[in-house]
């Protein structure tokens, strides 16, 4: 439907123009704004608003880039594809007054023109500060020592090892912008626990190979080759955010071998559109349904993406959304380097990876998740900006063995504030 929706309105405006075009429809009940903005022949950004649900809203902006009421109404209307003009009209105030502001508006978020604005605000408020300025990527260093194994002739996956060689095998699924770096680095902890640590990187995130089309239900054998090529039978697995997708379906293919599952800030299973809307926060509800519908302009989104310099992703966009407790973790020097590499290097193969795992994880995992019978611990903060509770509320009832751990003033990063519970959880009960 968004895509009809997207091409009558690229029809409706006339195709060699090179401004801005507002389109307006009423359909099933929703107002529709939806601003067609030409980028370069045959290529259009589409832009489409509802009035049921908002993507940016003035209490935001207020929030977390402290600007006045009247700027960040200006700044909303601006997004939607107003001018001058009716924003005047709109706001009963002067054009040269809102002329004042929109130049205000611009230099605050380093924006040039109502395009620029447009497509960061379409991406949502957490990414307004650093989408715009480009950083250079650094040259990535070749690595040695690297630990892989070859799935054929054509495809190696490459993974990393922590804590006790010789203690029970735990696999680590990582995050949708983290790679076999992304571990909270306790090496005392995994002794003392007798843990042997294991973070496989999916296809195309670091060093793994790439490749298209790729499915979920292809994770477990991918992963199963690799446990056997390590001599590892029985494990646990722990998976954190988008990775908890990956870490269910172990769980159901692995039915004797994987004997606990740890979910940490899961993004649950979305069986439609409805459910995305159900469950996200409206910061980040915009690009799941981008991604579940289109990975060829999820991943253009993500290309802008990928240009923020890594440290300034997490000191600025990171910092300006997180809660207290969570930023006290930010500005702790061994986080933020472990995080940093980690984030690098899921991007080294370009933002198709990221694209590709999205819309792997936004779409129906096509798993019987009632019929899981080992023990699944949920850990979840009911801060968590991304997800709402009650979407993770429901997503937990799914599971027959389930043990709920809801912090009510913690946050999306649970599993930093409780990593040795957390491993403790996913130890068979013999070894608890």
């Amino acid at each position: 439907t968004l895509s009809k929706i997207a091409w009558e309105a690229v029809e409706a405006c006339n195709l060699e123009k090179t401004r801005p075009c507002l389109v307006e429809k009423t359909i099933q009940g929703h107002f529709l704004r939806i601003l067609v903005q030409p980028i370069r022949k045959n290529t259009f950004l589409i832009a489409i608003h509802s009035n049921k649900y908002s993507i940016i809203n003035v209490n935001q902006l207020t929030d977390i880039y402290k600007f006045s009421r009247k700027s960040s109404e200006i700044t909303v209307l601006l997004s939607l594809g107003y001018n001058r003009k009716e924003i005047s009209k709109k706001l009963d105030i002067s054009p040269l007054t809102v002329k004042t502001y929109t130049q205000n508006i611009y230099n605050s978020l380093g924006v040039n023109n109502q395009y620029q604005l447009t497509r960061v605000c379409s991406l949502g408020p957490a990414t307004l500060d650093s989408l715009i300025t480009e950083q250079p990527k650094k040259k990535v260093q070749p690595q040695t020592n690297v630990n892989r194994i070859s799935l054929s002739a054509y495809r190696h996956i490459c993974f990393e090892e922590y804590g006790d060689p010789n203690g029970f095998p735990i696999v680590l699924c990582h995050n949708a912008l983290g790679s076999r770096l992304q571990v909270v680095e306790d090496p005392q902890i995994l002794h003392s626990l007798n843990i042997r640590l294991v973070v496989p990187e999916r296809p195309g995130y670091g060093l793994s190979e790439y490749y298209k089309n790729r499915k979920l239900s292809e994770w477990p054998k991918d992963l199963e080759l690799l446990l056997n090529a390590l001599n590892i039978r029985d494990f646990s697995a722990i998976a954190y955010g988008n990775g908890s997708a990956y870490g269910v379906a172990c769980a159901h293919y692995f039915r004797k071998r994987l004997k606990k599952l740890a979910l940490c800030a899961p993004v649950p299973e979305f069986q439609d559109i409805k459910s995305i809307l159900h469950a996200q926060s409206s910061w980040s509800m915009g690009i799941l349904i981008l991604a579940r519908l289109s990975p060829t302009l999820t991943e253009k989104i993500f290309r802008l993406v990928s240009k923020v310099d890594p440290q300034s992703y997490f000191k600025n966009v990171l910092y300006a959304t997180a809660i207290e407790c969570d930023r006290e973790l930010i500005n702790q020097t061994d986080f933020m380097k472990r995080n940093v590499a980690a984030y690098a290097a899921s991007i080294e193969n370009g933002a198709r990876v990221w694209a590709s795992d999205f819309f792997i994880t936004t779409n129906s995992w096509n798993i019987n998740i009632e019929d899981i019978e080992q023990t699944v611990h949920i850990w979840y903060g009911a801060k968590d900006i991304y997800i709402h509770h009650s979407a993770i509320s429901d997503f937990s009832k799914r599971f027959k063995n389930r043990e709920e751990h809801f912090f009510p003033k913690e946050s999306h990063w649970v599993i930093y504030r409780h990593w040795e519970d957390i491993l403790k959880s996913a130890l068979p009960n013999d070894m608890d």
